[in-house]
């Protein structure tokens, strides 16, 4: 999965790539476009400057929904997936599986997303500077929609989860450096554990990342 502007499906051309040389098959890696901010265009083809994840929930149940159908056409035993989302999208999944749909998600990963909230004068100074947006309302420190998307747990039974993210405060999220940690997750600080430098939109194709997610993928 993934999200549109400045990512979309083919950002995930690399960790396809990876993917399919460590094992995976074709019909085993699938990617999601979903559109925000300007410039954008929804599953329809039409533009669209709606950035909120509420707007996409429709789009990931869908594309679920698809995979599945085409996965069980060759194992009908298949009832569950697992999700790899980055930034906005590591969120869209949770508020997804939080809106009854956890059963239908083995594994769930999210690299570098904030959800807890992104400090409101970073907002204010970069993401949002051209506009208060439904994002931006979403997404700053204390909002309702924070505080509802974070009830406990914070991953629901029965789903494995793994959050990785900077955790130095030099690379992403600088004023929140923690915000992508999640409880009952295994968090993986990389930066800060690993000695990298990876920036917020290179968790997509950034090797060292890509393969701590397979191994992490690959245990029973």
């Amino acid at each position: 999965m993934s999200t549109a502007r400045p990512g979309a499906a083919w950002n995930w051309g690399i960790a396809r790539a990876l993917f399919r040389l460590w094992g995976y098959q074709p019909g085993e890696l699938w990617a999601l476009t979903y559109g925000w901010g300007g410039g954008c265009v929804d599953p329809n083809g039409v533009e669209t400057r709606d950035d909120s994840v509420d707007e996409n929930l429709a789009d990931l149940d869908g594309f679920v929904n698809a995979v599945l159908a085409y996965v069980q056409q060759r194992d009908p035993s298949i009832q569950q997936v697992d999700i790899v989302g980055h930034s906005m999208g590591g969120v869209l999944a949770r508020k997804w599986m939080q809106a009854g749909n956890a059963g239908r998600v083995r594994r769930l990963v999210t690299l570098d997303s904030p959800h807890h909230g992104i400090a409101g004068w970073w907002l204010r100074e970069d993401r949002c500077a051209d506009g208060w947006t439904r994002f931006c309302q979403d997404f700053e420190i204390g909002s309702p929609w924070l505080a509802a998307l974070n009830q406990k747990p914070e991953i629901p039974p029965g789903v494995r989860a793994l959050a990785v993210y900077d955790g130095t405060g030099q690379y992403s999220f600088n004023a929140t450096p923690l915000s992508p940690a999640l409880e009952g997750a295994d968090n993986l600080a990389y930066n800060r554990e690993r000695g990298a430098r990876v920036r917020h939109i290179a968790y997509v194709y950034d090797p060292g990342v890509l393969r701590e997610v397979f191994e992490w993928l690959s245990k029973e």
